[in-house]
């Protein structure tokens, strides 16, 4: 049985650390101790690869992204800071997508872009998230259109009230947003959909109310007036 090249076991310790701590300056080391691990032959250059966190970290988000696929509990997660439409269900895979708040200096990615990756891969090949709301989600341009020429609508409670038609449908996952606009409320259904909001931001609920999207109006601006 051949020994284990120290190049190995050197360039093992190095991506791990890398990785972890030393991203990106640890490339300088890392990568050439793997290219020289290559050089002890076939099994060497295998186990140099399979133990590189280059490979094990891109499999692992990719076989985590599989698995919250089919457990209903996947999400697409972007860098950047999370913003009032962070969460909007995706149109077709129907998971939220998500801002992860943070800006990624390279580590993260090996990661995050996998799971997307297979997140994206199963949608488009079996279509929504098993689990996942299949009711009617309109777009942006649609919500809004709806919303102008839906009726004016009351909170009662955790219940949401249309005024030409008495309809009630519940809203407790947006309840904190909506009630300091009580007065100025919208709201129209879309089959099973409620879009519900006031003249600057909507948000879609479904019959359980809980949130499915929301949007700003962003070609309004608001001023103090002057005195």
């Amino acid at each position: 049985m051949k020994a284990i090249s120290p190049w190995l076991l050197g360039a093992t310790a190095a991506g791990w650390l890398t990785w972890l701590w030393a991203w990106p300056l640890g490339l300088g080391v890392a990568v050439p101790l793997l290219a020289l691990a290559g050089t002890g032959g076939r099994r060497q250059a295998a186990l140099a690869a399979v133990l590189s966190p280059f490979v094990v970290v891109p499999a692992v988000g990719f076989v985590v992204g599989v698995s919250q696929w089919i457990g209903g509990r996947a999400d697409l997660r972007y860098p950047g800071p999370p913003s009032v439409e962070s969460s909007n269900l995706h149109p077709k895979y129907r998971v939220p997508v998500r801002a992860t708040g943070t800006f990624e200096q390279g580590p993260e990615a090996l990661y995050r872009v996998p799971r997307n990756a297979a997140i994206h891969t199963l949608g488009t090949v079996l279509g929504p998230m098993p689990g996942s709301y299949r009711g009617q989600l309109l777009s942006r341009e649609a919500a809004w259109k709806l919303l102008d020429q839906g009726t004016e609508a009351r909170l009662y409670g955790d219940r949401l009230m249309l005024l030409d038609s008495y309809r009630f449908a519940p809203v407790v996952g947006v309840l904190g947003d909506l009630q300091p606009y009580d007065r100025d409320l919208r709201a129209g259904f879309a089959g099973d959909t409620l879009v519900v909001g006031h003249m600057n931001q909507l948000w879609q609920v479904d019959a359980a109310g809980r949130p499915l999207g929301t949007w700003r109006r962003h070609d309004l601006v608001f001023r103090w007036p002057l005195r």
